[in-house]
């Protein structure tokens, strides 16, 4: 999925999913998209995993998205061994975060490193003001899940095949303000969902997969610290 460091991943806004569903029923596979987008709109949530590969580092990421609150756990590794795991609470607007790494922190919440070495594994909240919380949450509601699976120019649809065990429609993309090629399957058996989602550029590529579509369970940490300007 589109993630917060960008590696292969983006953030996309759509202002009106129904007047774009509309504006493409001559395009069959905009057509199809549309469709599972519908769908999805209607979940009462998803879990989702990716795994994103580069010249350097593997990141990991299991999600659990509802309507308003999700959840996210991401693991990076460094030729094979773990570096950093970070976990993502939203319960409606209220976000927090925790991390292993102090440098990390450091970079991510942009504060002083002294005060990062206190953070290490502490909940921290963040306030919709906080300059990387757009980012931070992206995937971790339905609306946004469905925002990260628009794709703009031509889009193909490919002849029929398996995957993830699953009989699935392809359809080929271009990663929105981006030259990332992206293929995005969707069930072809009942409902249209969106069943994963394969993405590549150069040599990084990453995988992601959909399913069960279900509520997450997301509760508010026992102790956390909010984040203020004084920590810079």
């Amino acid at each position: 999925m589109r993630h917060l460091y960008n590696t292969l991943i983006h953030t996309v806004k759509i202002n009106d999913y129904s007047a774009q569903k509309t504006s493409h029923l001559t395009n069959i596979p905009i057509a199809l998209l549309s469709l599972a987008l519908g769908h999805l709109s209607v979940m009462p949530g998803v879990d989702w995993h990716s795994t994103i590969h580069t010249s350097t580092i593997q990141e990991t990421m299991a999600t659990q998205a509802g309507k308003t609150s999700g959840q996210q756990s991401i693991a990076y590794k460094y030729q094979g061994r773990t570096i950093d795991v970070m976990q993502v609470r939203l319960i409606g607007k209220k976000l927090y975060v925790i991390n292993t790494n102090a440098t990390v922190i450091h970079n991510l919440l942009n504060i002083k490193l002294n005060i990062a070495n206190t953070l290490r594994n502490r909940w921290v909240l963040l306030p919709t003001s906080f300059s990387q919380y757009a980012n931070i949450d992206t995937g971790l509601t339905v609306p946004s899940v469905m925002n990260e699976l628009q794709m703009n120019g031509k889009v193909t649809e490919l002849r029929d095949t398996v995957f993830n065990h699953q009989k699935a429609i392809p359809l080929k993309g271009l990663v929105p303000g981006s030259k990332i090629t992206e293929i995005i399957y969707l069930s072809a058996i009942k409902s249209p969902l969106p069943i994963g989602i394969v993405a590549k550029q150069g040599s990084d590529s990453s995988t992601t997969y959909f399913g069960p579509w279900k509520a997450p369970k997301v509760f508010t940490p026992t102790h956390f610290v909010t984040y203020s300007a004084h920590m810079k």
